[in-house]
């Protein structure tokens, strides 16, 4: 699972994500990128790698093409994208700006606030339990959607609960009350931005990034959630 930030006047990009022991690169048009490593428990790192686009700097409000990273290992082997990505045999269905969203079982809505404009996202074709041994709790991103405002990229999903998705999903790391705000958390961690949350039932819904704390509450209260859980 990859989470991504862009500046847009410099054409600038920043991926980061989990990798394993076995990742011994990260390629872009078959260039190796040097990275940032963060070790964290059981043999996982977070990896940060920085992109320019080519062509630098996009015209206003464009929409820019998902980049294509590779990961190899140590021998310079290509490492196949996990399966597990969105859950056991859920299709993530991508879409950008002057497409149809596609149908799912989630949604987001954004209504009210002048200027806030979706992207791209993905929309998960299903909600399905993680059937494989989870260690502790775990999250499912059911939708992600990518906004700007103001010239700011913000990253805005909703999260279950991976095993049990109509349960009300565990804590998410680090985070403390906003002040002056009921009901809204902020993770302090300067990854992807930092996150502003809510949680609204058996969901977490966030958004990542922007210009900052106060623009992410922006949006957040502008940001209507509604997942249509699996019966039992």
């Amino acid at each position: 699972m990859a989470a991504t930030t862009a500046d847009t006047p410099t054409g600038v990009e920043t991926t980061s994500f989990l990798a394993g022991p076995e990742l011994g690169g990260v390629l872009f048009d078959g260039r190796r990128l040097p990275w940032k490593a963060v070790e964290l428990p059981y043999h996982l790192r977070l990896i940060e790698v920085t992109v320019r686009r080519p062509g630098g700097r996009p015209p206003p409000h464009d929409l820019w093409p998902e980049l294509r990273l590779t990961a190899v290992d140590r021998d310079g082997r290509v490492i196949p994208r996990p399966r597990f990505y969105d859950g056991p045999a859920v299709e993530s269905r991508w879409w950008k700006r002057g497409n149809r969203v596609p149908a799912g079982p989630c949604r987001l809505k954004a209504r009210g606030l002048p200027g806030l404009t979706a992207q791209w996202g993905h929309v998960a074709g299903a909600i399905r339990p993680y059937g494989a041994p989870i260690d502790g709790r775990a999250f499912f991103s059911c939708i992600d959607t990518e906004f700007f405002l103001r010239k700011w990229p913000l990253d805005a999903a909703i999260l279950l609960d991976a095993a049990h998705p109509g349960r009300r999903p565990a804590p998410l790391p680090e985070m403390t009350p906003v002040p002056g705000a009921p009901g809204y958390f902020r993770e302090p961690s300067t990854w992807n931005g930092a996150i502003t949350a809510r949680r609204e039932g058996p969901w977490w819904l966030l958004v990542a990034g922007g210009s900052g704390g106060a623009q992410r509450l922006e949006v957040l209260r502008h940001l209507t959630a509604t997942v249509k859980l699996p019966r039992r």
